[in-house]
C-alpha cells in the first residue's frame, strides 16, 4: 500500500519565509522516507520570484493545481486563518508549524500533531 502524500504549504501568495519553509519541510521529510511535496496557492512574493531566479531554483507546484481529497496537508509559517486558502480542508491537516503557535499556543484547527 502506497503512503498517502503529504503536501507543505502555507498562506495564499506567501512571502520568502514562508515559501524556504515549505520546500526545506517537505524535503526533510522526503530524506526521512516520507511521500511529501511542497506546494504553493497563489503566487510567491517578488523576494521568493527573486531566489527562485538568482539561485535557479525551482519554484514549487501550484497546490490548488494538485491537492485532492487524500492528501495530507502540513502547514507552515500560518498562525491564523487569514490568508490560508478555501480550498484547505481543516480535517487534512496534520501538522501546524509556526513560530507564533509555539509562542502563544495558537490552535485555530483544533486537536493536530504538535
Amino acid at each position: 500500500m502506497s503512503q498517502s502524500r503529504i503536501i507543505v504549504t502555507g498562506y495564499s501568495n506567501p512571502d520568502l519565509d514562508g515559501t524556504a519553509s515549505a520546500i526545506a519541510y517537505a524535503e526533510l521529510l522526503k530524506k526521512k522516507g516520507k511521500n511529501a511535496i511542497a506546494a504553493l496557492f497563489g503566487t510567491p512574493h517578488s523576494e521568493a520570484q527573486f531566489v527562485f531566479k538568482t539561485f535557479d531554483i525551482d519554484k514549487p507546484a501550484q497546490a490548488e493545481n494538485i491537492l485532492n481529497q487524500k492528501d495530507r496537508l502540513i502547514l507552515v509559517d500560518a498562525s491564523d486563518l487569514r490568508g490560508i486558502s478555501n480550498l484547505i480542508d481543516p480535517k487534512q491537516v496534520i501538522k501546524q508549524i509556526n513560530f507564533l503557535m509555539q509562542k502563544y499556543r495558537l490552535n485555530w484547527l483544533g486537536p493536530v500533531q504538535p
